[in-house]
């Protein structure tokens, strides 16, 4: 995605209709281990889709590059998205990463 430091690769399954990430959206529902379901916490990561605290703060180099990236993915005729940190959201993909970075 153009505007995002982090060379984030989005990729678009259409037969399947699911939008796969790698660190653009995390989710994290289940962890055995406190320090890790507080760090998941401290980092806005725990039980919510969405970037991090960190991506969020420090990956966007280019804001109007990355709401143009963000807008044309959101075009893709997606349902299903697939973090690469965490489970996958079934229905309501779309909606789900709107939500996730506000414009």
């Amino acid at each position: 995605m153009l505007g995002f430091r982090l060379h984030e690769v989005v990729l678009f399954h259409r037969s399947s209709r699911t939008l796969v990430l790698t660190d653009l959206c995390f989710i994290i529902q289940r962890s055995s281990s406190t320090v890790a379901r507080l760090f998941f916490r401290a980092n806005g990561m725990w039980q919510r889709f969405g970037p991090s605290r960190m991506i969020r703060r420090l990956a966007v180099s280019d804001h109007a590059a990355f709401k143009s990236s963000l807008e044309r993915v959101l075009r893709w005729d997606f349902e299903r998205v697939l973090p690469g940190h965490g489970d996958v959201i079934e229905h309501g993909g779309p909606a789900a990463l709107r939500a996730a970075w506000p414009s």
